[in-house]
């Protein structure tokens, strides 16, 4: 039971860049009118707020004086999370995260998915133990930063042009020097892009698999969202392959309300 909040006065920016918090402490509560968190320090930003009581189920009252924003990822965001630093737990309020368009949430009896509405993309899951459903996301820790944008990565002044012409490789830099003198190179950089994308897959194990006629064996893969729905409406789209003729059909899906239409 909380009053409404009302407006601050001045806003206040965490002066930690980056924190990593607990999601275990995270509890996804039906019952709970306001979103509460226990350490300022996992605020993205905060402000001020004429302070208001918070009655507990043990009937004390806890006092909030500051609410603001916490960051799970770029796609979960609380917005007016109450900070309550005698509180014992860190509470996501399911009316607050309906009432905003862009979560979905889906119960059942061991977890709530929770969507990004507009893309039905999954963004977090809480799984359920003992009666109560704690948050977790795919990274173990959130990682939450001021917002003045100091906590995102820089490009290194010496790595500029190797970003700008798409990671070529050092010696086709060196080259480019030679005829641009004014191309920079960094003779001692490592760049993490470049050895995350030239990773070797494992080979796939030769299949003697074969079918004997047509549609013995289809193989099915589903692609999307695509980021633009086609002028239909769609945002995905489903290969069909025939093992025995590679005959292969593409089937256009729309995502409405949660459910997959095929047209």
């Amino acid at each position: 039971m909380m009053t409404d909040l009302p407006s601050g006065n001045h806003t206040c920016i965490s002066n930690i860049s980056i924190n990593a918090c607990s999601l275990s402490t995270w509890i996804i509560d039906s019952g709970a009118s306001h979103h509460i968190c226990i350490y300022l320090s996992w605020f993205q930003s905060y402000t001020e707020i004429t302070p208001i009581n918070i009655k507990l189920p043990n009937g004390n009252f806890a006092i909030a004086k500051s609410s603001g924003t916490v960051r799970f990822s770029n796609e979960f965001i609380l917005e007016n999370v109450l900070y309550v630093p005698n509180f014992s737990i860190n509470l996501i309020a399911v009316s607050k995260l309906c009432h905003t368009p862009n979560f979905l949430l889906t119960f059942n009896n061991s977890k709530c998915v929770i969507q990004d509405q507009r893309t039905m993309k999954m963004i977090g899951f809480a799984n359920e133990h003992g009666g109560l459903y704690y948050l977790n996301l795919t990274n173990k820790n959130a990682s939450v930063s001021a917002i003045d944008g100091s906590s995102y990565p820089s490009i290194p002044t010496k790595a500029l042009w190797h970003f700008r012409l798409g990671h070529p490789s050092h010696s086709r830099l060196v080259s480019l020097k030679s005829k641009f003198p004014y191309v920079v190179v960094d003779q001692g950089g490592v760049c993490d892009v470049c050895h995350l994308a030239r990773h070797k897959k494992l080979l796939y194990q030769n299949s003697f698999n074969k079918a004997k006629q047509a549609y013995d064996v289809i193989h099915f893969d589903i692609w999307g969202p695509i980021s633009i729905n086609s002028v239909h409406g769609h945002s995905y789209f489903l290969t069909a392959i025939d093992d025995f003729s590679r005959y292969t059909w593409v089937i256009l899906v729309a995502v409405i309300f949660g459910y997959r239409v095929i047209n």
